[in-house]
C-alpha cells in the first residue's frame, strides 16, 4: 500500500501524535508496511524513508525504532523499492534509522550489505547503541535479585490476581460512542453487537472472552478466558 500525501498532511495530522508520544517519554516507535509517496512521488517504504530519521533529530528522540514484522522485506519482495534483501536491510539502517528489524532480513542479509559497501559499521553501531540503550535504561542487565519482574513465569498467567488486573485495565480503556443515526445500528447478525438505539451510548468492545479460539493474529497469544457476566 502507498499512503500518497503531502508534507503539510504529515506535519499537521500524521507526526502530531507521534511528536506528543516521544516528548511524553516514549522510548520506542514502531515503523509500518506501507511506503509513503509526497504529492504523488516515487513511493518510499517507511522504514527505508528518511522521515523517520529527521523524526529522531528534529524531536530529540533518543529511543529505538523499530519495523513491524519484517516490513523490511516487504521493501524489496512487495513494494520493489530495492531488488534485494541486502539493499533493503542497509537502507534501513542508513536511511530511515531503523534500529531492530522486527524479521529475519537483517539477520540474513545484513553482513551481504556490509560486505558490498551498501552500509558501514557506524549504522551498525548507531542501531545497536540505540537498542542497547533502552535495555539498560530498563535494567535488563542489573542484578535480577532484587527485580520482581523477572521472577514472573508461567505460574503467574490466569491467576485470580492477574485476571482481575486485565479487566480493571479492560473497564478503564472503553471508549463510549453516541448513535447519531436512526435505528437500527449495525443490525448484522454476523457482529457480535447488539443492535443500537438513536441517541444511546454504548462501549466499543469487542466480546473476546466469548471466543474460545484466538481471534487475534500473528501477536497476540489466545486470550485467557474472563467471565464478566
Amino acid at each position: 500500500m502507498v499512503a500518497n500525501l503531502t508534507k503539510y498532511l504529515l506535519a499537521d495530522y500524521y507526526w502530531p501524535a507521534f511528536k506528543a508520544s516521544i516528548e511524553a517519554g516514549a522510548r520506542g516507535v514502531m515503523c509500518s508496511y506501507n511506503s509513503i509517496s509526497i504529492n504523488h512521488g516515487p513511493g518510499v517504504p517507511v522504514c527505508l524513508d528518511p522521515v523517520m530519521k529527521a523524526a529522531r533529530d528534529a524531536w530529540g528522540f533518543g529511543g529505538y525504532v523499530t519495523s513491524d514484522s519484517d516490513s523490511v522485506a516487504d521493501a524489496w519482495n512487495q513494494h520493489h523499492f530495492v531488488s534485494t534483501a541486502a539493499q533493503a536491510t542497509c537502507l534501513a539502517l542508513k536511511d530511515g534509522g531503523c534500529d531492530i528489524d522486527s524479521g529475519n532480513t537483517y539477520y540474513d542479509s545484513l553482513a551481504d550489505g556490509l560486505a558490498q559497501g551498501l552500509c558501514s559499521m557506524t549504522d551498525v553501531d548507531r542501531a545497536l547503541f540505540n537498542s542497547f540503550r533502552v535495555r539498560f535504561e530498563l535494567g535488563l542487565f542489573d542484578p535480577t535479585d532484587d527485580q520482581p519482574l523477572w521472577r514472573l513465569g508461567e505460574q503467574d498467567i490466569g491467576t485470580a490476581a492477574s485476571k482481575a488486573l486485565n479487566l480493571r485495565a479492560a473497564l478503564e480503556s472503553l471508549v463510549l460512542l453516541q448513535a447519531r443515526r436512526s435505528p437500527p445500528l449495525l443490525p448484522s447478525p454476523h457482529l457480535p453487537f447488539p443492535p443500537l438505539t438513536s441517541h444511546s451510548p454504548f462501549p466499543l468492545t469487542f466480546p473476546v472472552f466469548r471466543f474460545m479460539s484466538c481471534i487475534i493474529m500473528g501477536c497476540s497469544p489466545c486470550p485467557v478466558l474472563v467471565d464478566t457476566k
